[in-house]
């Protein structure tokens, strides 16, 4: 069973213990996810763990997302017109079909619209960006916003308002939410030049 998870910090631990490595299925799958979880709850070892997942299976010259390696570009993570920076941790390697099939989509928000089910692949691309998450929310300083937070300060600009109620999460704490609070955060890390020099220089 799933558990209580308050606030951005915890959804993303939660994102990240269910895309981690399990043989196991059923009801001791859920138990591994959760101590999982728990243990995620210290930072240090999260940070360690999603940079070894992301190491151990970036495809070298090979798109991100399906692991073909013709046509391949360096593309954003985060969509440029959503201001995603020019950092290493928001560039991965796209092929000219998955890039186009993304289009402009933040990458939660293209899983949601697409329904993709995600390879090995893909799960290294979702560690990738939850790694960028944990940073440009905690440099903003909206990791440890709670749904109340979200309803008061992200939905009433966010256009993934749509999208939440197709989807069932309509004012509900989903990973559409790290989109669209992530897409604020960027206005203010904007503003922040000092702490994104300092991060940019940080071993990935």
């Amino acid at each position: 069973m799933a558990p209580t998870v308050n606030g951005l910090r915890e959804l993303i631990y939660w994102q990240y213990a269910n895309i981690s490595d399990s043989a196991e299925l059923g009801e001791k799958r859920s138990a591994s996810v959760l101590a999982r979880y728990e243990k995620l709850k210290d930072e240090e070892f999260f940070r360690d763990s999603i940079r070894g997942f992301v190491r151990e299976r970036e495809v070298p010259g090979g798109c991100y997302f399906c692991g073909a390696t013709e046509h391949v570009s360096l593309e954003h993570l985060f969509p440029k017109i959503y201001g995603g920076p020019d950092e290493e941790g928001n560039m991965i390697w796209v092929c000219r079909s998955c890039n186009s099939s993304r289009g402009g989509r933040r990458p939660y928000e293209y899983w949601t619209h697409s329904g993709v089910a995600k390879r090995d692949v893909s799960r290294m691309v979702e560690a990738k960006y939850l790694k960028f998450l944990f940073e440009t929310l905690s440099d903003s300083r909206h990791l440890d916003w709670g749904i109340d937070d979200i309803q008061s300060h992200a939905c009433p600009g966010c256009n993934l308002s749509l999208l939440c109620s197709k989807n069932g999460t309509f004012h509900k704490l989903s990973p559409l939410c790290l989109d669209g609070v992530a897409t604020l955060s960027l206005d203010v890390r904007a503003s922040l030049p000092d702490i994104i020099e300092t991060r940019s220089r940080l071993p990935t």
